[in-house]
């Protein structure tokens, strides 16, 4: 399901010839990243999925950000934002949590 998300959203912003242009070379084993231009892509995850920003976190190395999306509904998105401003989908699923923190350790 989440792969079927990620090919109607890239192909919402920009086609067959886009999405298939936007997909890098990876190893057998590894899933390929979608990417595309940043702002087109909050677009689709705002419109056509209603989630908005809940996290982000600067990836190791600051190669960028990773931003975590997610609707009422339960769906959500994660999305790794270059310093060039291209965007790429990690991962896209639903029924969404939000799980409470609980305290833990020897201060609890």
């Amino acid at each position: 399901m989440a792969y079927r998300k990620i090919c109607k959203l890239l192909c919402g912003v920009g086609g067959a010839a886009m999405l298939a242009a936007a997909m890098p070379v990876v190893s057998a084993s590894a899933q390929p990243l979608l990417c595309t231009e940043r702002m087109a892509l909050l677009k689709e995850l705002k419109g056509k999925y209603e989630e908005e920003r809940h996290g982000l976190g600067i990836a190791a190395g600051d190669r960028g950000a990773m931003e975590f999306y997610v609707s009422k509904s339960g769906s959500w998105t994660i999305i790794m934002t270059m310093t060039n401003g291209s965007a790429c989908i990690v991962a896209a699923g639903h029924s969404w949590q939000v799980v409470p923190v609980v305290a833990q350790g020897p201060e609890a």
